[in-house]
């Protein structure tokens, strides 16, 4: 009995992050946002949306997706953070809430003439967005702070791997 206990609590100290049924749920949500938002063009992950965040989306798309905003991120993986629910909050059929984010080793701009110099990507935890799940549907944080479904996040074109080549 006390080996199973032992055993037990180094697996829930030891568990990575995707261990948790919640939690791997949460990250393939994660990745179809950053899916929508994006283009994956072998290891490079291109998007006017840096970070997720739709501000930027919405000014490329007043440009008109002529690469103004677009960023290239190499390297890129998803991850999500979890916030402890409140009593509260499961009373209110939240069943999951957190952040998302995507970290990438390296990013660049796309500057119109080419890319930009690669810089260091420190911005994931900067540009973490929050998401939750609520009586089955998962919610993404949008513009103004109201929090949308998958199929209202918007999404722009797909760009074009070979016209943004390395």
């Amino acid at each position: 009995m006390k080996m199973k206990l032992v055993c037990a609590i180094l697996f829930v100290c030891m568990c990575p992050e995707g261990c948790k049924s919640g939690n791997s749920e949460a990250k393939a949500v994660a990745n179809q946002y950053y899916d929508r938002l994006g283009t994956h063009c072998g290891d490079r992950y291109l998007t006017y949306a840096w970070g997720g965040s739709l501000f930027n989306l919405s000014m490329a798309s007043a440009s008109g997706y002529s690469g103004r905003g677009l960023v290239e991120d190499n390297g890129s993986s998803v991850g999500v953070i979890e916030n402890a629910l409140s009593d509260a909050d499961k009373l209110n059929g939240i069943e999951w809430q957190g952040m998302m984010y995507m970290q990438g080793k390296t990013e660049r701009q796309w500057s119109g003439n080419g890319w930009g110099s690669y810089q260091e990507d420190n911005n994931s935890q900067v540009s973490a967005i929050p998401m939750m799940k609520s009586k089955g549907t998962w919610y993404y944080k949008g513009l103004g702070g109201s929090y949308l479904t998958l199929d209202q996040v918007p999404s722009p074109p797909q760009v074009d791997c070979a016209k943004y080549a390395k």
